[in-house]
């Protein structure tokens, strides 16, 4: 099962992936934060980023939009832990954002 950090803020988008504990940057054409114009053309570069097939995945999502949503073909893990490091870099990012787990 894989962990993923997504930082939605003020238009700029983050996608970071927990592996040996810690997180490293996912980067799209080279960088490290970027805007899309739909949720949709995010979640299909994203799949497309981590070869993504039907394994259950941990998102973390910090974002301030209310109307941020999931692509429905993503399986989400019904269980997960989060460890001391990961709450910490979301607490770091978060601010004033909202933290939603799925």
């Amino acid at each position: 099962m894989n962990t993923y950090m997504i930082v939605n803020k003020g238009g700029d988008t983050l996608v970071r992936e927990y592996e040996d504990q810690t997180f490293k940057v996912l980067r799209n054409k080279g960088e490290t934060t970027w805007k899309y114009e739909n949720d949709a053309i995010f979640w299909e570069w994203f799949k497309k980023k981590i070869e993504y097939q039907d394994e259950e995945l941990v998102l973390l999502v910090i974002t301030d939009r209310e109307d941020f949503v999931l692509d429905e073909h993503i399986n989400i893990a019904k269980k997960f832990t989060i460890h001391a490091a990961i709450e910490a870099d979301l607490m770091d990012l978060k601010g004033d954002a909202k933290l939603l787990t799925f």
